[in-house]
């Protein structure tokens, strides 16, 4: 997630979106915090149902959007760590 912010993705941009990010389940908190002005929502793609994860899974998917769009996005449930979708709908009243 370093390089998002070193790379400066954030900046001239709305929305950012992001895959292999190889991110934790207990881990996707940090999306939030990649950029002051930036939300996050996103997907682990790691299965952690075993005590020691092996290997390299395939990694996940996540959408950060700007803090001043939250009151027109809408989260949506895909149910698939593939998969990360959010609605952006400008006609919400705030």
């Amino acid at each position: 997630m370093i390089e998002v912010k070193e790379l400066g993705l954030c900046d001239p941009s709305h929305f950012v979106f992001l895959q292999e990010h190889w991110l934790l389940p207990c881990n996707l908190a940090v999306l939030n915090s990649i950029h002051a002005d930036f939300l996050g929502t996103g997907h682990s793609a790691v299965d952690i149902s075993q005590d020691v994860l092996v290997g390299r899974p395939y990694g996940g998917t996540a959408i950060l959007y700007h803090k001043q769009l939250a009151p027109y996005i809408k989260v949506i449930e895909t149910r698939d760590p593939r998969l990360t979708a959010v609605k952006f709908d400008h006609t919400l009243t705030r």
